[in-house]
Protein backbone atom coordinates (compact mmCIF):
# COMPACT_ATOMS: atom_id res chain seq x y z
CA UNK A 1 0.00 0.00 0.00
CA UNK A 2 2.78 2.34 0.81
CA UNK A 3 4.75 1.47 -2.41
CA UNK A 4 1.31 2.45 -4.21
CA UNK A 5 0.65 5.32 -2.09
CA UNK A 6 4.24 6.71 -2.92
CA UNK A 7 3.72 6.32 -7.11
CA UNK A 8 0.56 7.91 -6.88
CA UNK A 9 2.61 10.63 -5.28
CA UNK A 10 5.46 10.83 -7.42
CA UNK A 11 2.86 10.40 -10.74
CA UNK A 12 1.04 13.61 -9.27
CA UNK A 13 4.07 15.34 -8.45
CA UNK A 14 5.40 15.19 -11.70
CA UNK A 15 1.71 16.15 -13.69
CA UNK A 16 1.71 19.31 -11.53
CA UNK A 17 5.12 19.87 -12.11
CA UNK A 18 4.54 19.47 -16.37
CA UNK A 19 1.54 21.70 -15.90
CA UNK A 20 3.07 24.04 -14.32
CA UNK A 21 6.17 24.25 -16.97
CA UNK A 22 3.10 24.40 -19.60
CA UNK A 23 1.93 27.47 -17.92
CA UNK A 24 5.37 29.25 -17.79
CA UNK A 25 6.10 28.54 -21.63
CA UNK A 26 2.78 29.34 -23.06
CA UNK A 27 2.71 32.29 -25.12
CA UNK A 28 2.70 35.80 -23.58
CA UNK A 29 -0.96 37.33 -25.31
CA UNK A 30 -1.33 40.12 -27.85
CA UNK A 31 1.88 39.11 -30.13
CA UNK A 32 1.49 40.78 -33.99
CA UNK A 33 2.50 43.70 -35.45
CA UNK A 34 -0.23 46.01 -33.86
CA UNK A 35 0.26 48.29 -30.53
CA UNK A 36 0.87 46.46 -27.20
CA UNK A 37 -1.75 46.64 -25.26
CA UNK A 38 -2.02 46.94 -21.80
CA UNK A 39 -5.01 46.58 -19.25
CA UNK A 40 -5.39 49.25 -15.88
CA UNK A 41 -7.65 48.11 -13.40
CA UNK A 42 -8.21 51.21 -11.55
CA UNK A 43 -11.50 52.83 -9.36
CA UNK A 44 -13.05 54.98 -11.66
CA UNK A 45 -16.02 55.67 -9.63
CA UNK A 46 -17.29 55.54 -6.14
CA UNK A 47 -15.23 56.08 -2.80
CA UNK A 48 -11.80 55.75 -4.42
CA UNK A 49 -12.55 57.72 -7.69
CA UNK A 50 -9.84 60.32 -6.92
CA UNK A 51 -6.59 57.44 -6.22
CA UNK A 52 -8.02 55.75 -9.41
CA UNK A 53 -7.41 59.26 -11.68
CA UNK A 54 -4.14 60.38 -10.35
CA UNK A 55 -2.92 56.94 -10.80
CA UNK A 56 -4.52 56.52 -14.31
CA UNK A 57 -2.77 59.81 -14.99
CA UNK A 58 0.59 58.73 -14.29
CA UNK A 59 -0.09 55.63 -15.92
CA UNK A 60 -0.75 57.69 -19.50
CA UNK A 61 2.07 59.71 -18.68
CA UNK A 62 4.60 56.92 -19.07
CA UNK A 63 2.25 55.74 -22.34
CA UNK A 64 3.25 58.90 -23.80
CA UNK A 65 6.68 58.84 -22.89
CA UNK A 66 7.19 54.84 -24.03
CA UNK A 67 5.68 56.06 -27.75
CA UNK A 68 7.93 58.64 -27.78
CA UNK A 69 10.53 56.23 -27.39
CA UNK A 70 10.41 52.91 -28.85
CA UNK A 71 7.32 51.73 -27.05
CA UNK A 72 8.01 47.88 -26.19
CA UNK A 73 9.24 45.54 -28.59
CA UNK A 74 9.50 49.07 -31.27
CA UNK A 75 5.62 48.72 -30.82
CA UNK A 76 3.30 51.59 -29.36
CA UNK A 77 1.68 51.18 -26.03
CA UNK A 78 -2.20 51.51 -25.97
CA UNK A 79 -3.61 52.06 -22.47
CA UNK A 80 -7.07 49.89 -22.31
CA UNK A 81 -8.68 51.26 -18.97
CA UNK A 82 -11.01 48.90 -17.08
CA UNK A 83 -13.32 50.52 -13.92
CA UNK A 84 -12.57 47.80 -11.36
CA UNK A 85 -14.59 49.35 -8.97
CA UNK A 86 -17.99 49.66 -11.70
CA UNK A 87 -17.40 46.03 -13.36
CA UNK A 88 -15.88 44.37 -10.31
CA UNK A 89 -11.67 43.60 -10.10
CA UNK A 90 -12.48 40.25 -11.56
CA UNK A 91 -15.22 40.88 -14.59
CA UNK A 92 -12.72 44.05 -15.45
CA UNK A 93 -9.48 41.58 -15.78
CA UNK A 94 -11.94 39.29 -17.83
CA UNK A 95 -12.61 42.68 -20.23
CA UNK A 96 -9.13 43.50 -20.33
CA UNK A 97 -8.14 39.71 -21.17
CA UNK A 98 -11.18 39.45 -24.03
CA UNK A 99 -9.22 42.71 -25.33
CA UNK A 100 -5.95 40.89 -26.25
CA UNK A 101 -3.72 42.55 -23.39
CA UNK A 102 0.07 41.61 -23.11
CA UNK A 103 -0.08 42.67 -19.35
CA UNK A 104 -2.40 44.30 -16.43
CA UNK A 105 -1.50 47.04 -13.61
CA UNK A 106 -3.94 46.45 -10.94
CA UNK A 107 -3.83 46.37 -7.03
CA UNK A 108 -5.98 49.41 -6.03
CA UNK A 109 -6.88 46.93 -2.63
CA UNK A 110 -6.04 43.45 -1.12
CA UNK A 111 -9.55 42.68 -2.03
CA UNK A 112 -9.44 43.37 -5.37
CA UNK A 113 -6.29 41.64 -5.96
CA UNK A 114 -8.27 38.45 -4.60
CA UNK A 115 -10.07 38.46 -7.34
CA UNK A 116 -7.76 38.51 -10.21
CA UNK A 117 -5.61 35.81 -9.03
CA UNK A 118 -7.61 32.82 -10.83
CA UNK A 119 -8.09 34.63 -14.16
CA UNK A 120 -3.71 36.01 -13.59
CA UNK A 121 -2.82 32.21 -13.67
CA UNK A 122 -5.73 30.63 -16.17
CA UNK A 123 -4.71 33.06 -18.88
CA UNK A 124 -0.99 33.63 -18.34
CA UNK A 125 -0.66 37.43 -18.32
CA UNK A 126 1.66 39.25 -16.58
CA UNK A 127 0.09 41.10 -13.51
CA UNK A 128 1.68 44.33 -11.47
CA UNK A 129 0.82 44.96 -8.19
CA UNK A 130 1.40 48.90 -8.41
CA UNK A 131 -0.19 50.11 -4.96
CA UNK A 132 -1.56 47.57 -2.35
CA UNK A 133 1.05 46.51 -0.03
CA UNK A 134 -0.45 43.24 1.61
CA UNK A 135 2.04 40.64 3.02
CA UNK A 136 -0.88 38.16 1.93
CA UNK A 137 -0.19 38.80 -2.11
CA UNK A 138 3.55 38.37 -1.91
CA UNK A 139 4.23 34.70 -3.79
CA UNK A 140 -0.04 34.13 -4.07
CA UNK A 141 0.70 33.82 -8.04
CA UNK A 142 3.39 32.81 -10.48
CA UNK A 143 1.79 35.20 -12.82
CA UNK A 144 1.14 38.35 -9.81
CA UNK A 145 4.48 41.13 -10.26
CA UNK A 146 5.05 44.03 -7.39
CA UNK A 147 6.95 47.50 -7.47
CA UNK A 148 5.34 48.56 -4.84
CA UNK A 149 6.68 47.34 -0.66
CA UNK A 150 4.60 44.88 1.56
CA UNK A 151 2.97 46.66 5.17
CA UNK A 152 6.15 43.87 6.99
CA UNK A 153 8.74 46.26 4.95
CA UNK A 154 7.06 49.58 6.19
CA UNK A 155 6.39 48.55 9.29
CA UNK A 156 10.66 47.47 9.82
CA UNK A 157 11.47 50.92 7.97
CA UNK A 158 9.89 52.93 10.75
CA UNK A 159 10.58 50.39 13.50
CA UNK A 160 13.92 50.92 12.79
CA UNK A 161 14.17 54.48 12.18
CA UNK A 162 13.04 54.80 15.89
CA UNK A 163 15.01 52.24 17.70
CA UNK A 164 18.61 53.03 15.46
CA UNK A 165 18.10 56.55 14.42
CA UNK A 166 15.89 58.01 17.29
CA UNK A 167 17.16 55.73 19.84
CA UNK A 168 13.78 55.11 21.42
CA UNK A 169 12.91 52.20 23.80
CA UNK A 170 9.40 52.43 24.31
CA UNK A 171 5.96 52.82 22.05
CA UNK A 172 3.10 52.61 21.99
CA UNK A 173 0.73 51.34 19.47
CA UNK A 174 -3.29 52.02 19.04
CA UNK A 175 -5.11 49.66 17.19
CA UNK A 176 -7.66 50.46 14.93
CA UNK A 177 -10.60 47.53 15.28
CA UNK A 178 -13.17 48.97 12.45
CA UNK A 179 -14.33 46.64 9.90
CA UNK A 180 -12.36 48.55 7.36
CA UNK A 181 -9.07 49.33 8.80
CA UNK A 182 -7.84 45.53 8.03
CA UNK A 183 -4.59 47.14 6.26
CA UNK A 184 -4.15 49.81 9.23
CA UNK A 185 -4.54 46.39 11.89
CA UNK A 186 -1.89 44.85 10.33
CA UNK A 187 0.70 47.64 9.87
CA UNK A 188 0.51 48.24 13.65
CA UNK A 189 0.55 44.71 14.73
CA UNK A 190 3.97 44.87 12.02
CA UNK A 191 5.58 47.41 13.72
CA UNK A 192 4.81 46.70 17.03
CA UNK A 193 6.62 42.76 16.28
CA UNK A 194 9.13 44.51 14.61
CA UNK A 195 10.28 46.92 17.04
CA UNK A 196 10.02 44.34 19.83
CA UNK A 197 12.47 41.77 17.41
CA UNK A 198 15.27 44.98 17.68
CA UNK A 199 14.82 44.99 21.29
CA UNK A 200 12.21 47.82 22.26
CA UNK A 201 9.51 47.80 24.25
CA UNK A 202 5.78 48.24 23.33
CA UNK A 203 3.96 49.43 26.14
CA UNK A 204 0.74 48.74 25.06
CA UNK A 205 -1.71 48.02 22.10
CA UNK A 206 -4.97 50.28 23.02
CA UNK A 207 -7.79 49.27 20.67
CA UNK A 208 -10.37 51.62 19.49
CA UNK A 209 -13.01 51.03 16.47
CA UNK A 210 -14.32 53.57 14.30
CA UNK A 211 -13.90 57.91 15.44
CA UNK A 212 -14.22 56.66 19.17
CA UNK A 213 -10.43 56.99 20.15
CA UNK A 214 -10.23 59.07 23.29
CA UNK A 215 -10.20 56.40 25.73
CA UNK A 216 -7.79 54.74 23.83
CA UNK A 217 -5.21 58.29 23.48
CA UNK A 218 -5.97 58.12 27.52
CA UNK A 219 -4.38 54.42 27.86
CA UNK A 220 -1.68 54.89 25.55
CA UNK A 221 -0.45 58.23 27.38
CA UNK A 222 -0.69 56.96 30.92
CA UNK A 223 1.98 53.96 29.37
CA UNK A 224 4.21 56.71 29.06
CA UNK A 225 5.64 55.79 25.65
CA UNK A 226 8.39 57.58 23.57
CA UNK A 227 6.23 57.35 20.63
CA UNK A 228 2.98 56.36 19.67
CA UNK A 229 1.82 54.75 16.64
CA UNK A 230 -1.11 56.22 14.84
CA UNK A 231 -2.26 53.64 11.82
CA UNK A 232 -4.77 55.60 10.66
CA UNK A 233 -5.40 57.13 7.02
CA UNK A 234 -7.09 60.62 6.13
CA UNK A 235 -9.16 62.62 8.63
CA UNK A 236 -9.06 59.78 11.62
CA UNK A 237 -5.23 60.09 11.63
CA UNK A 238 -5.42 64.05 11.82
CA UNK A 239 -7.79 63.91 14.19
CA UNK A 240 -5.79 61.40 16.47
CA UNK A 241 -3.41 63.38 15.87
CA UNK A 242 -4.48 66.18 16.85
CA UNK A 243 -5.88 65.29 19.69
CA UNK A 244 -2.97 63.68 21.52
CA UNK A 245 -1.23 66.99 20.87
CA UNK A 246 -4.37 68.93 22.95
CA UNK A 247 -4.31 66.52 25.82
CA UNK A 248 -0.47 67.31 26.24
CA UNK A 249 1.51 64.74 24.47
CA UNK A 250 5.17 66.19 23.45
CA UNK A 251 6.87 62.97 21.98
CA UNK A 252 6.68 61.41 18.55
CA UNK A 253 3.36 60.42 16.71
CA UNK A 254 4.60 58.05 14.24
CA UNK A 255 2.15 56.68 11.15
CA UNK A 256 2.76 54.16 7.76
CA UNK A 257 1.88 55.51 4.37
CA UNK A 258 -1.85 55.96 5.15
CA UNK A 259 -0.76 59.47 6.19
CA UNK A 260 0.59 60.08 2.63
CA UNK A 261 -2.51 61.62 1.36
CA UNK A 262 -4.33 65.18 0.81
CA UNK A 263 -7.13 64.03 2.80
CA UNK A 264 -4.97 63.75 5.76
CA UNK A 265 -2.63 67.43 5.10
CA UNK A 266 -6.71 68.73 4.69
CA UNK A 267 -7.69 67.67 7.68
CA UNK A 268 -4.94 68.51 10.15
CA UNK A 269 -6.43 70.92 12.82
CA UNK A 270 -3.04 71.95 14.12
CA UNK A 271 -0.75 74.46 12.81
CA UNK A 272 1.79 72.78 14.13
CA UNK A 273 1.74 69.44 14.87
CA UNK A 274 5.43 69.17 16.55
CA UNK A 275 7.60 65.98 16.26
CA UNK A 276 5.40 63.68 13.52
CA UNK A 277 7.47 61.44 10.92
CA UNK A 278 5.74 58.60 7.99
CA UNK A 279 6.21 56.11 5.91
CA UNK A 280 6.12 57.24 2.25
CA UNK A 281 6.47 55.41 -0.94
CA UNK A 282 7.72 58.62 -2.60
CA UNK A 283 9.15 61.80 -2.26
CA UNK A 284 8.64 65.39 -3.79
CA UNK A 285 12.13 66.04 -2.33
CA UNK A 286 13.92 64.47 -5.02
CA UNK A 287 16.87 66.32 -6.49
CA UNK A 288 17.94 64.09 -9.72
CA UNK A 289 17.93 65.82 -13.49
CA UNK A 290 15.52 62.82 -14.41
CA UNK A 291 12.64 63.36 -12.04
CA UNK A 292 13.14 67.46 -12.48
CA UNK A 293 12.68 66.29 -16.06
CA UNK A 294 9.51 63.86 -15.11
CA UNK A 295 8.21 66.21 -13.00
CA UNK A 296 8.23 69.37 -15.45
CA UNK A 297 6.69 66.80 -18.30
CA UNK A 298 4.40 65.29 -16.13
CA UNK A 299 3.32 69.12 -15.14
CA UNK A 300 2.63 70.54 -19.07
CA UNK A 301 0.43 67.16 -19.71
CA UNK A 302 -1.39 67.07 -16.66
CA UNK A 303 -1.36 70.60 -15.12
CA UNK A 304 -0.90 69.22 -11.79
CA UNK A 305 2.50 68.36 -9.35
CA UNK A 306 2.27 64.51 -9.60
CA UNK A 307 2.27 62.67 -6.08
CA UNK A 308 2.14 59.61 -4.86
CA UNK A 309 -0.06 57.75 -6.44
CA UNK A 310 0.97 59.23 -9.89
CA UNK A 311 5.01 58.38 -9.87
CA UNK A 312 4.10 54.29 -7.87
CA UNK A 313 1.52 53.95 -11.22
CA UNK A 314 4.06 55.66 -13.76
CA UNK A 315 6.61 52.92 -12.09
CA UNK A 316 4.90 50.41 -12.14
CA UNK A 317 4.56 50.79 -16.04
CA UNK A 318 7.92 51.18 -17.11
CA UNK A 319 9.18 48.08 -15.14
CA UNK A 320 6.20 46.08 -17.13
CA UNK A 321 7.97 47.41 -20.18
CA UNK A 322 11.23 46.28 -19.15
CA UNK A 323 9.55 42.36 -18.06
CA UNK A 324 7.71 42.39 -21.91
CA UNK A 325 11.10 43.21 -23.97
CA UNK A 326 11.74 40.77 -26.21
CA UNK A 327 9.21 38.10 -24.14
CA UNK A 328 8.04 35.54 -25.56
CA UNK A 329 6.55 33.63 -22.64
CA UNK A 330 6.30 34.03 -18.59
CA UNK A 331 9.08 32.64 -18.28
CA UNK A 332 10.80 35.35 -20.59
CA UNK A 333 9.47 38.04 -18.80
CA UNK A 334 10.56 36.59 -15.28
CA UNK A 335 13.94 36.36 -16.36
CA UNK A 336 13.29 40.40 -17.20
CA UNK A 337 11.79 41.15 -14.06
CA UNK A 338 14.63 39.58 -11.83
CA UNK A 339 16.96 41.40 -13.94
CA UNK A 340 16.07 44.88 -12.57
CA UNK A 341 18.50 45.67 -10.35
CA UNK A 342 19.05 49.21 -8.95
CA UNK A 343 16.29 50.51 -11.32
CA UNK A 344 15.42 54.46 -10.80
CA UNK A 345 12.00 54.97 -11.29
CA UNK A 346 10.61 58.33 -9.95
CA UNK A 347 9.00 57.05 -7.04
CA UNK A 348 12.05 54.52 -6.19
CA UNK A 349 15.18 52.99 -6.49
CA UNK A 350 13.84 48.79 -7.48
CA UNK A 351 15.76 45.43 -7.17
CA UNK A 352 13.59 42.62 -8.20
CA UNK A 353 13.75 39.98 -5.82
CA UNK A 354 12.05 36.25 -5.79
CA UNK A 355 8.60 34.85 -5.24
CA UNK A 356 7.29 38.20 -5.66
CA UNK A 357 9.54 40.65 -3.62
CA UNK A 358 10.66 43.70 -4.27
CA UNK A 359 13.84 45.86 -2.38
CA UNK A 360 12.84 49.78 -3.62
CA UNK A 361 13.76 52.97 -1.56
CA UNK A 362 11.55 53.59 1.73
CA UNK A 363 11.40 57.07 2.76
CA UNK A 364 10.67 58.69 6.27
CA UNK A 365 8.92 62.09 6.14
CA UNK A 366 8.79 64.83 8.66
CA UNK A 367 5.58 67.24 9.08
CA UNK A 368 6.38 70.35 8.55
CA UNK A 369 4.50 73.47 10.34
CA UNK A 370 1.63 75.38 8.17
CA UNK A 371 3.36 78.19 6.77
CA UNK A 372 2.24 82.07 7.56
CA UNK A 373 1.09 82.69 3.88
CA UNK A 374 -1.67 80.22 4.56
CA UNK A 375 0.11 76.95 2.86
CA UNK A 376 -1.51 73.92 5.20
CA UNK A 377 1.15 71.77 6.96
CA UNK A 378 3.62 69.66 4.59
CA UNK A 379 5.46 66.54 4.28
CA UNK A 380 9.60 67.24 4.24
CA UNK A 381 12.14 64.36 3.45
CA UNK A 382 14.09 63.13 6.68
CA UNK A 383 15.89 60.03 5.33
CA UNK A 384 16.02 57.81 2.60
CA UNK A 385 17.29 54.12 2.28
CA UNK A 386 16.79 50.47 0.20
CA UNK A 387 15.08 48.27 2.60
CA UNK A 388 17.90 45.60 2.30
CA UNK A 389 20.10 47.98 4.12
CA UNK A 390 18.14 48.61 6.89
CA UNK A 391 20.19 46.39 8.96
CA UNK A 392 23.19 47.83 8.18
CA UNK A 393 22.11 51.41 9.15
CA UNK A 394 23.00 53.02 12.84
CA UNK A 395 22.10 56.31 14.30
Amino acid sequence: MKKVFRFLSLFFGIILLFCGCVEHTQPIPGKGNGPVLIGALLPLTGADKIQGERMLSGLQYAEYELNSQRGINNRTVKLLVFDSAAEGAYTAYLSAVQAGVSGIICGNTGDELQNVFAPAEKYSIPTIIARDTADSNVNANPFIFRSIYTDSQQSEALAAYLWYWRQMQRICVLMDNSPEAVCERNNARAVAASFRDLGGTVTDTPVYRDNNFSKAINEALITGPQAIIVSARGKRAAAILAELRQKGYKGAICGTDGWDTPEFFKSLTVKDPGDCVYISCFTPSETSEEFKDFSAGFRRRHFHEPGNLETISYDALKLLAIGLGRAESLRDFRKNWLAIRNHFGCAATYTMLKRGKVDRTMYINAIEPAKANGLGCQGRLLRSFMHSRLATYRY
